[in-house]
């Protein structure tokens, strides 16, 4: 195995233990065990290190462990139900902009157009999301304000080929107020099946003294009742610890 990966497990290990210093006594687990339990569940399950830390597969029930779509599953799923000439349509956002203008309602800039046009652009809109156009967890993400047209060269200046540009959005009021430093949103996965459009899940990710709400670069996230609408769990980091307050902010979370 990786040295790499046996950091992970390491460091998955710990968090676990930081959220829940009674975690090895009730589990009955060790660092060597969890490891091991982590390496067969990957086999078995087709479960990632992080799938097995937080959906706690270290003390779940086999019957409990195949209820999950894990990793392997999910990217089995993509590939035979996604047609491959349309995965790039939503992987990469500069074409995601491109087909689905009318659902996404929000324009957007990429390198390729030239200097002056990212002057006009940012002229228009003065305050810009910059995110990487294929990217993950929100990596790479930053704010930028325009007060000059030589604030503009020199962030043009400062922008890589793979990196697109947005307005800033801001979100309802309500939810604004949880985290008003990040764009907090709701992420909904939806089946398409026979007897059309199904909702299987929501939830709800918050920035955390962060600019994105992007668990792994930093927010949280809670689930939320489909059938309701409520905000139903704590809300979690990517060091599995919970809050029912934001830490910020001091909003309960479930208070939506």
């Amino acid at each position: 195995m990786q040295l790499s990966n046996i950091k992970k497990l390491k460091t998955y290990y710990n968090d676990l233990v930081n959220a829940d210093e009674m975690l090895p006594k009730k589990m009955h687990i060790s660092l060597p065990t969890f490891a091991i339990k982590a390496i067969a569940s990957y086999i078995i399950y087709g479960t990632s290190f992080s799938e097995f830390a937080g959906y706690g597969f270290y003390a779940k029930k086999r019957s409990e462990k195949l209820t999950y779509m894990t990793r392997r599953h999910m990217f089995s799923f993509f590939d035979r139900y996604n047609p491959l000439e349309l995965r790039e349509r939503i992987g990469n956002k500069s074409l995601a902009v491109l087909y689905y203008a009318e659902l996404l309602n929000r324009e957007q800039y990429s390198k390729r157009e030239g200097l002056e046009k990212f002057i006009e652009f940012s002229m228009q809109y003065r305050d810009l999301f910059i995110k990487k156009s294929v990217g993950w967890g929100g990596e790479g993400a930053k704010k930028v304000k325009v007060e000059t047209i030589e604030d503009a060269r020199e962030i043009w200046n400062n922008m890589t080929a793979d990196v697109v540009a947005e307005p800033v959005v801001e979100n309802h009021e309500r939810i604004k107020e949880i985290h008003p430093q990040s764009l907090n949103t709701i992420k909904v996965t939806v089946l398409q099946t026979p007897e059309g459009p199904k909702i299987v899940t929501a939830i709800i990710r918050f920035g955390n003294d962060t600019i994105v709400d992007n668990v792994h670069s930093g927010g949280m996230a809670a689930g939320i009742n489909i059938a309701n609408g409520i905000i139903e769990t704590p809300a979690m980091d990517k060091h599995f610890q919970k809050y029912k307050v934001h830490p910020k902010t001091n909003r309960p979370l479930p208070d939506l």
